[in-house]
Protein backbone atom coordinates (compact mmCIF):
# COMPACT_ATOMS: atom_id res chain seq x y z
CA UNK A 1 0.00 0.00 0.00
CA UNK A 2 1.51 3.58 -0.95
CA UNK A 3 2.25 5.77 1.33
CA UNK A 4 0.85 9.51 1.36
CA UNK A 5 3.45 11.92 -0.45
CA UNK A 6 4.17 15.20 1.73
CA UNK A 7 4.68 18.26 -0.03
CA UNK A 8 5.42 21.32 1.67
CA UNK A 9 5.00 24.68 0.02
CA UNK A 10 7.25 27.54 1.25
CA UNK A 11 8.80 30.45 0.17
CA UNK A 12 11.01 33.28 1.87
CA UNK A 13 8.56 36.04 2.11
CA UNK A 14 5.42 36.86 2.19
CA UNK A 15 3.02 37.18 -0.64
CA UNK A 16 4.11 35.03 -3.34
CA UNK A 17 0.89 33.34 -3.82
CA UNK A 18 1.50 30.29 -1.68
CA UNK A 19 -1.75 29.49 0.13
CA UNK A 20 -3.64 30.37 -3.18
CA UNK A 21 -1.20 27.60 -5.44
CA UNK A 22 -2.09 25.29 -2.37
CA UNK A 23 -5.60 25.58 -2.89
CA UNK A 24 -6.01 25.38 -6.56
CA UNK A 25 -3.48 22.27 -6.22
CA UNK A 26 -5.62 20.60 -3.32
CA UNK A 27 -9.03 20.95 -5.95
CA UNK A 28 -7.00 19.85 -9.06
CA UNK A 29 -5.79 16.87 -7.36
CA UNK A 30 -9.09 15.82 -5.90
CA UNK A 31 -10.84 16.00 -9.48
CA UNK A 32 -8.00 13.85 -10.47
CA UNK A 33 -9.42 11.49 -7.65
CA UNK A 34 -6.60 12.05 -5.37
CA UNK A 35 -7.32 12.37 -1.82
CA UNK A 36 -5.59 15.19 -0.15
CA UNK A 37 -4.62 16.26 3.48
CA UNK A 38 -3.95 20.08 3.93
CA UNK A 39 -2.18 21.09 6.94
CA UNK A 40 -2.40 25.18 7.07
CA UNK A 41 0.81 25.78 9.24
CA UNK A 42 0.73 29.42 8.47
CA UNK A 43 1.39 31.16 11.97
CA UNK A 44 -1.20 33.99 12.84
CA UNK A 45 -2.77 33.91 8.60
CA UNK A 46 -4.07 30.41 8.61
CA UNK A 47 -6.84 30.93 5.90
CA UNK A 48 -6.79 28.07 4.02
CA UNK A 49 -10.27 26.99 5.15
CA UNK A 50 -11.54 30.75 4.27
CA UNK A 51 -10.74 30.03 0.94
CA UNK A 52 -13.08 27.11 0.39
CA UNK A 53 -16.25 29.13 1.89
CA UNK A 54 -15.61 27.21 4.82
CA UNK A 55 -14.57 27.84 8.62
CA UNK A 56 -12.17 25.15 10.82
CA UNK A 57 -13.61 24.86 13.91
CA UNK A 58 -10.78 23.33 15.73
CA UNK A 59 -7.41 23.79 15.34
CA UNK A 60 -3.84 22.08 16.18
CA UNK A 61 -3.93 23.97 19.54
CA UNK A 62 -6.75 22.04 21.13
CA UNK A 63 -5.08 18.63 20.38
CA UNK A 64 -1.79 20.41 22.34
CA UNK A 65 -4.38 21.36 25.22
CA UNK A 66 -5.88 18.09 25.11
CA UNK A 67 -9.18 19.34 24.11
CA UNK A 68 -9.63 17.60 20.93
CA UNK A 69 -7.94 14.17 19.38
CA UNK A 70 -6.10 14.53 15.89
CA UNK A 71 -8.89 13.34 14.02
CA UNK A 72 -11.66 15.64 15.79
CA UNK A 73 -10.28 19.07 14.62
CA UNK A 74 -9.63 17.43 10.59
CA UNK A 75 -12.11 19.66 8.99
CA UNK A 76 -13.61 18.41 5.52
CA UNK A 77 -13.15 21.48 3.13
CA UNK A 78 -14.56 19.32 -0.26
CA UNK A 79 -15.48 16.22 -0.57
CA UNK A 80 -11.91 14.95 -1.26
CA UNK A 81 -9.91 17.63 0.73
CA UNK A 82 -9.40 18.03 4.30
CA UNK A 83 -7.75 20.24 6.35
CA UNK A 84 -5.76 20.21 9.42
CA UNK A 85 -5.81 24.13 10.71
CA UNK A 86 -2.44 25.05 12.50
CA UNK A 87 -1.76 27.96 13.17
CA UNK A 88 0.34 29.04 16.05
CA UNK A 89 0.47 25.74 17.42
CA UNK A 90 2.83 24.51 15.36
CA UNK A 91 5.15 26.35 16.96
CA UNK A 92 4.25 24.38 20.35
CA UNK A 93 4.79 20.67 19.01
CA UNK A 94 7.92 20.83 20.41
CA UNK A 95 6.83 21.28 23.79
CA UNK A 96 4.74 17.98 24.28
CA UNK A 97 5.02 15.39 26.43
CA UNK A 98 6.39 12.15 25.23
CA UNK A 99 3.24 10.92 26.04
CA UNK A 100 1.69 13.58 24.26
CA UNK A 101 3.42 12.77 21.06
CA UNK A 102 2.90 9.04 20.96
CA UNK A 103 -0.43 9.98 21.36
CA UNK A 104 -0.46 12.04 18.30
CA UNK A 105 1.23 9.03 16.48
CA UNK A 106 -1.84 6.67 17.15
CA UNK A 107 -3.93 8.84 15.53
CA UNK A 108 -1.68 9.30 12.55
CA UNK A 109 -1.46 5.36 12.11
CA UNK A 110 -4.90 5.18 11.71
CA UNK A 111 -5.44 7.86 9.23
CA UNK A 112 -1.90 7.56 7.40
CA UNK A 113 -3.40 5.74 4.42
CA UNK A 114 -6.61 7.68 3.90
CA UNK A 115 -5.15 10.35 2.11
CA UNK A 116 -2.72 10.67 -1.19
CA UNK A 117 -1.46 13.94 -0.54
CA UNK A 118 -0.71 15.97 2.53
CA UNK A 119 0.04 19.56 1.15
CA UNK A 120 1.87 22.03 3.89
CA UNK A 121 1.13 25.25 3.77
CA UNK A 122 4.32 26.98 5.70
CA UNK A 123 4.95 30.49 7.14
CA UNK A 124 6.75 32.53 4.89
CA UNK A 125 10.23 33.70 6.23
CA UNK A 126 13.38 32.15 8.29
CA UNK A 127 11.31 30.61 11.00
CA UNK A 128 13.14 27.54 12.82
CA UNK A 129 9.34 25.84 12.57
CA UNK A 130 9.62 26.39 8.50
CA UNK A 131 12.70 24.47 8.44
CA UNK A 132 11.27 21.72 10.37
CA UNK A 133 8.14 21.43 8.37
CA UNK A 134 10.28 21.40 5.46
CA UNK A 135 12.66 19.05 6.21
CA UNK A 136 9.89 16.81 7.92
CA UNK A 137 8.44 16.22 4.58
CA UNK A 138 9.58 14.24 1.67
CA UNK A 139 9.51 17.10 -0.95
CA UNK A 140 9.09 20.86 -0.23
CA UNK A 141 8.53 23.40 -3.53
CA UNK A 142 10.34 26.73 -3.10
CA UNK A 143 8.28 29.19 -4.70
CA UNK A 144 9.75 32.03 -6.68
CA UNK A 145 8.70 35.40 -7.87
CA UNK A 146 9.98 37.86 -9.88
CA UNK A 147 9.97 40.65 -6.90
CA UNK A 148 13.83 40.72 -6.34
CA UNK A 149 13.16 40.25 -2.30
CA UNK A 150 11.33 36.60 -3.07
CA UNK A 151 14.55 35.78 -5.26
CA UNK A 152 16.85 36.82 -2.05
CA UNK A 153 14.97 35.57 0.46
CA UNK A 154 14.24 32.13 -1.19
CA UNK A 155 18.11 31.82 -1.58
CA UNK A 156 18.50 32.69 2.53
CA UNK A 157 16.04 30.40 3.44
CA UNK A 158 17.59 27.17 0.73
CA UNK A 159 21.18 28.23 2.22
CA UNK A 160 20.15 27.55 5.74
CA UNK A 161 18.17 24.30 4.87
CA UNK A 162 21.21 23.25 2.88
CA UNK A 163 22.92 24.08 6.19
CA UNK A 164 21.60 23.32 9.36
CA UNK A 165 19.22 20.26 7.66
CA UNK A 166 21.26 18.46 4.93
CA UNK A 167 19.04 19.70 1.92
CA UNK A 168 20.75 18.37 -1.00
CA UNK A 169 17.28 19.00 -3.54
CA UNK A 170 13.99 21.30 -3.69
CA UNK A 171 11.40 21.94 -6.22
CA UNK A 172 11.14 25.34 -7.72
CA UNK A 173 7.84 26.77 -8.82
CA UNK A 174 7.97 30.25 -10.24
CA UNK A 175 4.75 32.31 -9.84
CA UNK A 176 3.30 35.74 -11.41
CA UNK A 177 5.52 35.85 -14.13
CA UNK A 178 4.46 36.96 -17.34
CA UNK A 179 4.89 34.17 -18.85
CA UNK A 180 6.41 30.81 -19.08
CA UNK A 181 9.70 32.22 -20.75
CA UNK A 182 10.04 34.66 -17.86
CA UNK A 183 9.27 31.81 -15.74
CA UNK A 184 12.18 29.60 -17.47
CA UNK A 185 14.54 32.70 -16.58
CA UNK A 186 13.98 33.28 -13.56
CA UNK A 187 14.65 29.31 -12.45
CA UNK A 188 17.94 29.54 -14.33
CA UNK A 189 18.45 32.63 -12.88
CA UNK A 190 17.99 31.14 -9.62
CA UNK A 191 20.02 28.02 -10.11
CA UNK A 192 23.15 29.65 -11.29
CA UNK A 193 23.31 31.62 -8.30
CA UNK A 194 22.38 28.35 -6.28
CA UNK A 195 25.14 26.26 -8.53
CA UNK A 196 28.06 28.91 -7.31
CA UNK A 197 27.63 28.32 -3.52
CA UNK A 198 24.83 25.46 -2.87
CA UNK A 199 25.11 21.54 -3.59
CA UNK A 200 21.57 21.16 -4.15
CA UNK A 201 20.08 19.89 -6.93
CA UNK A 202 16.87 21.70 -8.28
CA UNK A 203 14.03 20.84 -10.49
CA UNK A 204 11.26 23.13 -12.15
CA UNK A 205 7.83 22.07 -11.44
CA UNK A 206 6.19 24.60 -13.24
CA UNK A 207 5.62 28.15 -14.09
CA UNK A 208 1.82 30.20 -12.96
CA UNK A 209 1.81 33.35 -15.23
CA UNK A 210 0.24 36.64 -13.41
CA UNK A 211 -3.33 36.57 -14.03
CA UNK A 212 -5.12 39.80 -12.95
CA UNK A 213 -8.60 38.00 -11.66
CA UNK A 214 -6.78 36.27 -9.42
CA UNK A 215 -6.96 38.86 -6.32
CA UNK A 216 -10.65 39.04 -7.22
CA UNK A 217 -11.25 35.31 -7.44
CA UNK A 218 -9.34 34.70 -3.66
CA UNK A 219 -11.35 37.75 -2.38
CA UNK A 220 -14.53 36.10 -3.67
CA UNK A 221 -13.14 33.13 -2.54
CA UNK A 222 -13.46 31.02 -5.47
CA UNK A 223 -10.55 29.14 -7.01
CA UNK A 224 -9.29 29.70 -10.71
CA UNK A 225 -9.50 25.78 -11.54
CA UNK A 226 -13.11 25.89 -10.82
CA UNK A 227 -13.98 29.45 -12.07
CA UNK A 228 -11.49 29.85 -15.03
CA UNK A 229 -10.85 26.41 -15.80
CA UNK A 230 -9.53 27.40 -20.19
CA UNK A 231 -6.98 30.05 -18.30
CA UNK A 232 -3.80 29.59 -18.39
CA UNK A 233 -3.32 29.16 -15.10
CA UNK A 234 -5.45 27.05 -14.46
CA UNK A 235 -3.75 25.08 -17.41
CA UNK A 236 -0.52 25.82 -15.46
CA UNK A 237 -2.19 24.51 -11.99
CA UNK A 238 -3.23 21.18 -14.54
CA UNK A 239 0.08 20.70 -15.40
CA UNK A 240 1.94 21.00 -11.82
CA UNK A 241 -0.46 18.33 -10.99
CA UNK A 242 0.20 15.76 -13.20
CA UNK A 243 4.06 16.52 -12.24
CA UNK A 244 2.53 15.62 -8.41
CA UNK A 245 1.72 12.78 -9.59
CA UNK A 246 4.71 11.27 -11.46
CA UNK A 247 6.25 9.34 -8.81
CA UNK A 248 9.74 10.05 -10.32
CA UNK A 249 9.50 13.96 -10.23
CA UNK A 250 9.31 13.44 -6.29
CA UNK A 251 12.35 11.58 -5.10
CA UNK A 252 11.44 9.71 -1.18
CA UNK A 253 7.63 9.28 -1.45
CA UNK A 254 7.07 6.48 0.60
CA UNK A 255 7.89 8.07 3.96
CA UNK A 256 4.11 8.71 4.60
CA UNK A 257 2.50 10.71 7.04
CA UNK A 258 4.17 8.64 10.59
CA UNK A 259 7.19 9.61 9.80
CA UNK A 260 6.29 13.45 8.50
CA UNK A 261 4.37 13.62 12.11
CA UNK A 262 7.49 11.99 13.90
CA UNK A 263 10.16 13.54 12.47
CA UNK A 264 7.86 17.31 13.05
CA UNK A 265 7.35 16.21 16.76
CA UNK A 266 10.98 14.85 17.21
CA UNK A 267 10.49 10.95 17.99
CA UNK A 268 12.00 10.05 14.19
Amino acid sequence: MRGTKTISVTSGKGGVGKSTIIANLALQLSEMDQKVLILDGDIGMANMDIMFGSRAPFNIIDVLNEKKSLDEIIHPINPRIDLISGGSGITDFYKMSTFQKRSLLDIIEQIQYKYDYLLVDTAPGLNEHVFYLNAAVDQAILVLTPEPASFTDAYALLKVMYNNFHLKRITILCNQVRDYQEGIHLFHKFADVVDQFLNVGLNLIGVIPHDQNMRKLNFQQRLVVNQNPDSCVAEAFRGISFNLLDDSLIPNTSQGLKLFWSQLVGLA
